[in-house]
């Protein structure tokens, strides 16, 4: 293939695969089995990754304390310890779990109900985890 000049004296785009007259495959979705599935919910997610990442409990708690001696606060917000939990985890293994952020809510009433102790550290708005955290039972 040849470029050819263009009237105002410039070189035309380079061509891409699948450009023009050559035929690239592409897998075809079936809409109906996608629409068929129902995704996981946030429930199930969230359980999902709290039970193939344990390390994102422990060092949330493992945070949470070290504030509370540290500072002397009985109070943070759950976003804090997120996000610094991520940042401990990623600098400690190579592989970082994807972290939803959906799960905050969830991690802060486990937490709450979980650790004695830490039990008044977070305010809390309503969530959609407060429903299907009171199914947890608090020795677990």
């Amino acid at each position: 293939m040849t470029l050819q000049p263009q009237p105002d004296g410039g070189t035309p785009p380079a061509r891409r695969p699948g450009d023009g007259d050559q035929h690239v495959e592409h897998e075809q979705l079936d809409l109906v089995d996608l629409l068929d599935e129902d995704p996981p919910s946030l429930k199930e997610r969230f359980w999902a990754f709290h039970e193939a990442n344990p390390l994102v409990y422990q060092v949330l708690v493992r945070l949470a304390r070290e504030w509370v001696v540290r500072t002397g606060r009985r109070k943070i917000g759950i976003a804090a310890l997120f996000e610094r939990a991520r940042w401990e985890i990623a600098l400690q293994t190579t592989e970082t779990p994807r972290w939803n952020n959906s799960y905050r809510a969830a991690y802060a009433r486990l937490i709450l109900k979980q650790e004695a102790d830490l039990a008044d550290l977070f305010d809390l708005r309503r969530s959609a985890a407060d429903e299907w955290l009171s199914e947890v039972d608090d020795a677990a």
